[in-house]
Parts: structure tokens; sequence; C-alpha cells
């Protein structure tokens, strides 16, 4: 079966992700990250679709998403869910997320989780980034790579302008092992989202310099 879904998330997804990507969010790849098997990915929430942003930053490498019960309910969006293996996580049940994830990252697959929760769309600062993806790595010794979904200062478009999206990609990050766990989540937590908060911070100072010119 995994067989199958890596197939046809090479023939469907990954198209996809650049064509909707494009489209709907003008959406930019810099350069092709390299990542381990087992690996973690946390990032800021700016769009109802950027998560195949980071399906077309990342490929081709497959993810598995962590998405709410509710979306697997919607007509066809829970198919396409269920088939492709995303991870169904209740808020409220904290163990399924740890024995979900950490068995989908013992068979080598890359999960993503959106720290902050919720969806801000185009923020230019992040939400304080919650504890439990940082929990899975001290449990599992996974590495934590961040992503910040930034704009790049560009407009695209003439009829319906947007905001040109881009991605900010960091290096690994592992729990600090000298540390107690709870410390250990703690200071990875922080380090992460220092992370995205920066690169927003560096976005934010680039598009006021390009407007500042014009």
């Amino acid at each position: 079966m995994r067989k199958i879904r890596r197939a046809a998330y090479v023939a469907i997804i990954g198209p996809a992700a650049v064509a909707l990507t494009g489209f709907t969010f003008a959406f930019r790849r810099r350069g092709r990250h390299h990542l381990a098997p087992g690996t973690i990915i946390v990032s800021n929430h700016v769009h109802d679709f950027d998560c195949l942003a980071l399906v077309r930053v990342f490929w081709p490498v497959g993810l598995r998403f962590n998405s709410q019960p509710s979306n697997f309910d919607i007509p066809v969006a829970g198919l396409i869910l269920r088939a492709f293996g995303t991870i169904e996580v209740d808020p409220s049940d904290v163990r399924g997320f740890f024995s979900s994830n950490a068995e989908a990252l013992a068979d080598g697959d890359c999960v993503v989780i959106y720290p902050e929760g919720d969806i801000s769309h185009y923020e230019t600062s992040v939400s304080t980034f919650r504890p439990g993806a940082f929990a899975l790595a001290v449990r599992t010794g996974a590495p934590i790579v961040p992503v910040a979904l930034v704009r790049s200062g560009r407009m695209v478009g003439v009829r319906w302008r947007r905001p040109q999206l881009e991605a900010r990609v960091g290096s690994p990050m592992y729990p600090d092992p000298a540390l107690p766990s709870r410390q250990a989540r703690e200071e990875l937590r922080q380090r992460a989202e220092r992370f995205v908060s920066r690169a927003l911070d560096d976005a934010a100072r680039m598009s006021e310099s390009v407007a500042g010119s014009r």
C-alpha cells in the first residue's frame, strides 16, 4: 500500500503543488532541501494551501501532515487526506498524537506539524509555538527542521494582486542531550520559534526597503 501511495504522491501531489501554489499565492521555491528519513518539519501557517508549498519545497520527499478529525469528514477532501497518509490527530488526544507520529517517524516518514495551531493569513510575526512537536522530538530523537513562509517583497498579478511567498528552511535542530527532557523540549521550541521569527522580521524589513525605494 505504501508503494501505491508513494506513486500517487509523485504523480498527483507534486504537479498539483506546483500548479496550485503558483495560482493561489505565487509561491517561489529557492533551491532544493534534503530531508533525512524520520524528520519533523515545523512551519508557520499563513495560508489554507501552504501545505502544498511545503510539498513543493521538499519535493520529491513525501510528507505526512497532521490534520484534525473533522477534515476527514469533508467530501472528496477526506478521501484525499486518507489516500495520502495524513495523520488524524484529535487535539484532545495527546497520547494519540504522540503514538501516531512516533510510528510514522519510526517508519522513516517525514511529518509536518504547525506548532502555532491556527492559520494567520500572511502574518508577518509568529505566534507562540506549542510544545507538542518538540516533545515528540525529545521522545523519539528525531530532528526538527524549521521552515519560515515569508513574503518575498513582490506583488504578483494584474487584476488579482497578491504577495508572493517563499520558504526559508533552517538546518536540522536536535534536542540538547545534556538537558532534562522538559528543559530540552523548551530549549528546542525556543530555537525553532526564534528561527522563524527572525526570518519573518528580515523579510518584513526587506519589503519595507523595497517599498521605500520605489
